[in-house]
């Protein structure tokens, strides 16, 4: 099983970082008088989560957390899938800067290809814990059991289930030292397939139980493609709703499992990328980079931060913790910098001065695929042709690329391992799931419990 306590080599690499009296280079020098920080920060990822479906849900955890700090109106994903966006959360960076723009899973193993870890700039794990944090990280999509980067200045890095995490992070709590400062970051599998939400959530949303019982483990993108095409992609809308309120129950939990360390944290909840749901005549999180992907919830609560734009890269995180924290260190993305908002996909690209307009470009002789105005065309079904919208678009991307360096990072000339196919294949990344008849269902499903 892949939910299991790091690899001894982990551990050793992590041990040795403990050894390293010399923080990370981007963090200036720390004023004694002040102190070490001691407020807490935890930073909340839950997967495939877009930003509408908050507000179609009934989320009353994201509904206290925005009335008690605020929710960021426009807030983008630097890319539409977990390992390059999750990398530039970490690093504070464009992807464009890190330069990792991997493809699927899929598409490394048809090339005999792998993926290379990014260990050359500093992450902010490395950063807290350089400042005295405890820093523990725990996470329920097993591709983050790869060694890719992001486990770097984790004092404890987990596989855990959505179901299982708040009891993980109350035993976590409850062996800390009350005095020292926590840094802990989760990151929920959420609303990614395979779907199977509980029993209360089915019932408000009407997904029906003969649904669930399509797979043992829940309702997957490759079940579309069946005989029941229709009437299971209007289910499977269903039940991804249905399991973003599930999600918001066990943030709750989570919380509460927190103890009287909630009082004072910096909470953060977010999501690595969204999902498409039928728009465009596509499904999922691969390859694209139209809005509902690329537009995810940014809440902050716990007050004491930097004002906040309304636009915002969830890579700007790193700045926003550490400027709230006290701790002075530079990334290579601040939450002052001008307003463009940037997702990118190998070779696929949108950029937004507000969030609102669009421009929307494809890799190679496709090139730009118009401007388009998610504020009253959320579905941007219709291209905005006039040329002042075109040339706003072409300005953001031209001052983007001029001030933001290029990286560059190469796959390696290897085949994905046997394990770490096989998890990825539990997410549907390798596209070869099969599919079963849905009139021969198991009857044995039972509901999914939420803690």
């Amino acid at each position: 099983m892949w939910f299991r306590r790091r690899e001894n080599a982990l551990a050793a690499s992590i041990l040795l970082t403990a050894c390293d009296p010399e923080p990370p280079s981007n963090v200036g020098p720390i004023d004694a008088s002040s102190g070490v920080p001691q407020r807490d920060v935890v930073i909340v990822v839950i997967d495939t989560l877009r930003a509408d479906a908050v507000e179609r849900s009934l989320t009353p955890t994201f509904d206290r957390l925005t009335a008690e700090g605020l929710a960021v109106p426009f807030a983008w994903a630097p890319s539409t899938w977990t390992a390059p966006s999750t990398l530039s959360l970490m690093t504070g960076s464009h992807v464009r800067e890190h330069g990792w723009d991997m493809p699927f899973p899929r598409h490394m193993r048809a090339a005999g290809q792998s993926y290379p870890a990014l260990d050359d700039l500093p992450t902010l794990a490395e950063v807290m814990r350089s400042q005295g944090y405890e820093t523990h990280g725990a996470y329920a999509n097993p591709l983050l059991s790869r060694e890719l980067g992001w486990q770097r200045g984790f004092e404890s890095w987990e596989g855990v289930p959505d179901i299982r995490m708040t009891r993980h992070v109350r035993r976590l709590v409850e062996d800390l030292d009350e005095d020292d400062p926590l840094f802990l970051y989760v990151h929920y599998l959420g609303p990614h397939q395979p779907l199977k939400p509980s029993h209360e959530a089915r019932a408000r949303w009407g997904v029906k139980r003969s649904t669930i019982e399509y797979s043992k483990r829940g309702i997957r993108l490759e079940h579309l493609e069946g005989p029941k095409q229709s009437q299971l992609e209007d289910q499977y809308v269903r039940a991804y709703y249905a399991q973003v309120e599930d999600n918001d129950t066990r943030l709750d939990a989570l919380l509460g499992a927190l103890g009287p360390r909630e009082k004072d944290a910096l909470v953060i909840v977010t999501s690595d990328h969204g999902e498409l749901l039928g728009e465009h005549e596509l499904w999922g999180h691969d390859y694209s980079v139209w809005n509902p992907l690329t537009h995810v919830p940014l809440i902050v609560s716990g007050g004491g931060h930097p004002p906040l734009p309304d636009t915002l890269s969830t890579a700007a995180i790193p700045d926003l913790v550490t400027r709230t924290v006290g701790i002075p260190a530079t990334w290579p993305l601040s939450i002052d910098d001008p307003p463009v908002l940037v997702s990118q996909r190998e070779g696929n690209l949108a950029v937004s001065g507000d969030g609102q307009l669009r421009g929307v470009w494809a890799p190679g002789d496709a090139g730009f695929l118009g401007s388009f105005d998610a504020g009253t065309d959320p579905g941007e079904t219709q291209v905005v042709g006039d040329f002042a919208s075109r040339a706003v678009v072409h300005m953001h991307r031209s001052r983007w690329e001029s001030t933001t360096p290029e990286g560059k990072r190469e796959t390696l000339d290897r085949g994905l391992d046997d394990e770490t196919q096989k998890l990825l294949e539990e997410l549907g990344y390798m596209g070869d799931a099969p599919v079963p008849d849905a009139d021969e269902a198991p009857s044995d499903a039972k509901d999914t419990a939420v803690p």
